[in-house]
């Protein structure tokens, strides 16, 4: 016969079991704490380890950068129109000071507004994108930060050099640890749209093609790491 009630071996009040959350490891499938019991903890753990807490979620954002968009897309906040006209109205009132700030955050998160204008032309061509700023730094790392056809630096270019695709992204080719090098500004306008073929020559394209390969051996060498932590 099924058990209707159970005993919460934190708070010893006898409860439904409806009251306990569901866990494969106790004998009978439920918690040994109530909800109520299990959730006053986490609250008290949470305000306990704010730093914790943040470093958490940062660490999940990062992580499920698509799985967080999607959610938000097919679940607008509920509060999510007067959002948008409260914060219409505070430009509408603060036009020098809302430029200010919009050009001032392009400055200082210039690797932010490149990942959104990837992310932007991605959409715009139907192709899933996410790549995210840690799998950036490690294209520049292994590049050294040099542009793969001639070497050049952001000292010598006088800004930092663009990830870019190396098939293009108009051909539905997503940027990914397999399709992403580092080029300046005159190699990368000269490639544009169009596929390695088009522009450079066999040679150039057979090291670049060599080097990508071994870039994704050495990213996938991390991962590993990462998970044996």
């Amino acid at each position: 016969m099924a058990i209707s009630k159970k005993r919460c071996s934190k708070c010893q009040k006898l409860k439904s079991v409806g009251k306990f959350g569901l866990n494969k490891k106790c004998k009978d499938g439920r918690s040994s704490w109530c909800r109520e019991c299990n959730n006053q903890q986490t609250r008290e753990w949470r305000n306990a380890n704010p730093e914790k807490v943040r470093a958490g979620k940062k660490k999940y954002r990062a992580e499920n950068r698509c799985k967080i968009r999607e959610y938000r897309r097919k679940h607008p906040s509920v509060n999510g129109a007067k959002a948008q006209r409260q914060q219409k109205e505070w430009r509408a009132a603060n036009v020098e000071r809302n430029r200010k700030l919009k050009t001032d955050w392009r400055i200082a998160n210039i690797e932010k507004v490149r990942t959104y204008e990837r992310h932007r032309r991605a959409v715009k061509q139907f192709v899933l994108e996410c790549f995210t700023n840690e799998e950036a730094e490690f294209v520049r790392a292994f590049w050294d930060n040099r542009c793969v056809i001639c070497g050049r630096t952001p000292g010598e270019e006088g800004k930092a050099l663009a990830i870019d695709h190396w098939h293009p992204l108009s051909k539905g080719n997503p940027l990914t640890i397999s399709n992403a090098v580092l080029l300046c500004l005159k190699h990368n306008s000269q490639k544009g749209a169009n596929q390695p073929t088009d522009v450079f020559d066999a040679k150039t394209i057979r090291r670049i093609e060599r080097k990508i390969k071994a870039q994704v051996r050495a990213w996938n060498k991390r991962l590993d790491k990462a998970k044996v932590v």
